[in-house]
């Protein structure tokens, strides 16, 4: 039965981008903190965790592209437009946290000046929410929701 435990991440990557990852920098999704971010998400079920780690591939190829797959998102990746959405202020982090210690991330979209296209969106957040996961992926992140969009 242990055996079979330890083959199941295999099938589970076979065919997809994880393996792509692992051709461009094995150490990348190898590394123990990658890992250990998707064990704790999934309360450390290893095949839940296994598929978190390739959505999270498939998300990030999507949004930053394939040469973006194995390195970890900066502010120089983003787009004019992308940027133009964090300076709108409509992403906030919170120097406050939670009673929990958890980080606060508040959203204001009644603070958006323009329309943004969803890409725009995505990458902004994704930025914001990776690096305040670099000091509070531990306890987690708290996303706050400021009202309805402007009609």
């Amino acid at each position: 039965m242990a055996s079979s435990s330890r083959c199941a991440p295999k099938k589970i990557k076979q065919g997809t981008v994880y393996e792509i990852a692992e051709a461009i920098d094995l150490a990348y999704v190898s590394n123990r903190d990658f890992r250990m971010m998707f064990l704790r998400a999934s309360r450390y079920d290893h095949q839940a965790a296994a598929l978190q780690i390739i959505k999270y591939l498939e998300l990030k190829r999507l949004l930053f592209g394939q040469e973006k797959l194995t390195r970890n998102i900066t502010l120089a990746d983003l787009n004019e437009d992308d940027k133009d959405y964090l300076e709108s202020g409509i992403a906030h982090i919170s120097t406050k946290r939670d009673s929990s210690g958890r980080g606060i991330l508040l959203i204001f979209p009644s603070l958006r000046k323009r329309d943004y296209e969803v890409e725009n969106v995505l990458r902004a957040r994704y930025y914001v929410i990776m690096s305040m996961l670099e000091e509070h992926q531990m306890n987690g992140i708290v996303l706050i929701y400021f009202g309805a969009l402007p009609s």
